[in-house]
């Protein structure tokens, strides 16, 4: 028996992938299809509903997704504490729990951020 060079070893792997896509393809088309599931969704006005941010699981865990969503990342600048890293986490707790009471963005025009810089 000659050797098999790796050319013919690739062509041979190649040509029985595709086959085997083939086939699953061909069993997968004649099978019956289903008719896609139907989804209704009761309609809510956006912004009517709260959900309360302390509890047995966090806010918006077990939940319907919401219509809105908000990200922050900060880099912390150097040289912040532990002590600072705490006021911060506070600063940015009682801002998430006042936005799940429907409450307004930021209460005062001059929150204190000294402690990161927008990521």
């Amino acid at each position: 028996m000659g050797r098999v060079s790796r050319r013919h070893l690739l062509a041979g792997g190649a040509l029985t992938a595709g086959g085997a896509v083939a086939g699953a393809a061909g069993v997968a088309l004649g099978q019956p299809q289903e008719a896609p599931a139907t989804i209704v969704a009761e309609p809510v006005a956006h912004g009517t509903q709260t959900v309360p941010f302390y509890g047995v699981h966090q806010a918006g865990i077990d939940t319907p997704a919401q219509a809105h969503a908000a990200f922050v990342a900060f880099d912390l600048v150097a040289g912040v504490d532990r002590a600072a890293l705490v006021r911060l986490m506070r600063l940015l707790t009682d801002d998430a729990a006042r936005l799940t009471r429907g409450g307004r963005r930021w209460p005062t025009p001059n929150r204190s951020w000294r402690y990161c810089r927008p990521g």
